[in-house]
Formats: structure tokens, C-alpha cells, sequence
């Protein structure tokens, strides 16, 4: 991943067709995780935020893993993950209207409006995932839940 970080706006015109958001719980059992692992396969473009814990980081990994492209999205000049061998890192754009606490959320929702199919990991308390969830269903948007 680079060490430079650009200002990230969605781009609806993207060369790879199958961009597959990934995204869970920070808090995930290893049922999730082995799930997540089993899912990177599935996009040509893997889309996950840089949580360092749960379902983001083993995305991460199991790209790194791969060598698949992955694309992670963060709010901070630097991911909170650290480095990904087969990755790229864009900081997404916060309003300054949004608060330090939806700052999250906004990034979420770009990434859900980034992706053709969004693969949610639930641990059945989370909820942020279930929101994710239920806003790419509003947007009319591929998506799937497990819960775990």
C-alpha cells in the first residue's frame, strides 16, 4: 500500500466490472473470519475498509495472501491497518458537517456506493454492519448478510 494517501471521491467509472465490498464486525468469531477469507474470491476488485481488527484486517491478509487487488478505505491520512502488499489506500473526503463519530458511517456508505455486490459478516450485535447492509438494499444495491 502506498505511504501517500489522495483525497478519494467515489468514481462511478471503474475498469474492473466485479468490485466486491467485504465488510463485518471488528469483533468477529472465526466462523466469520473463515467466511471472509472464503469471500475475497469472488471480485475482481475487493473493497474493504482499514479496520487493524475482525473482518477488514482478514480481508487484508487473505488478499495479501492471494495477491489479489484489494482497495481500502479509510477517513485518515494513513490507514488505521497499516501496509497491504496487493493494495491501495484512498482516504475518503468527511464534510466538515459530519462528526468525528459518523466520520465512519460516511466512509461506509461510499464504499457500499463504490461497490457492485456487498458481502455484510454480522455477529448478530454490530450495528453498523446491518446498517451497511440495509442501506446498500435501499440503493438497490447486490447485497448479502450472514450472520454469525
Amino acid at each position: 500500500m502506498t505511504q501517500t494517501s489522495r483525497l478519494y471521491q467515489v468514481n462511478p467509472v471503474e475498469k474492473k466490472s466485479a468490485r466486491l465490498l467485504i465488510a463485518g464486525s471488528r469483533e468477529a468469531s472465526p466462523e466469520m473470519l473463515a467466511l471472509a477469507k472464503r469471500k475475497v474470491t469472488q471480485g475482481e476488485l475487493i473493497i474493504v475498509g482499514d479496520n487493524p481488527k475482525g473482518v477488514d484486517a482478514v480481508v487484508i491478509e487473505e488478499c495479501d495472501r492471494l495477491g489479489l487487488e484489494v482497495l481500502v478505505f479509510g477517513i485518515t491520512l494513513q490507514p488505521r491497518r497499516g501496509s497491504c502488499r496487493s493494495g491501495r489506500y484512498r482516504q475518503v473526503k468527511v464534510p466538515k458537517t459530519i462528526s468525528a463519530a459518523e466520520a465512519y458511517r460516511w466512509r461506509d456508505r461510499k464504499m457500499i456506493e463504490y461497490a457492485n455486490h456487498c458481502i455484510f459478516i454480522h455477529n448478530g450485535s454490530s450495528p453498523g454492519t446491518k446498517a451497511g447492509y440495509e442501506y446498500a438494499k435501499s440503493l438497490g444495491k447486490s447485497a448479502e448478510i450472514f450472520v454469525l
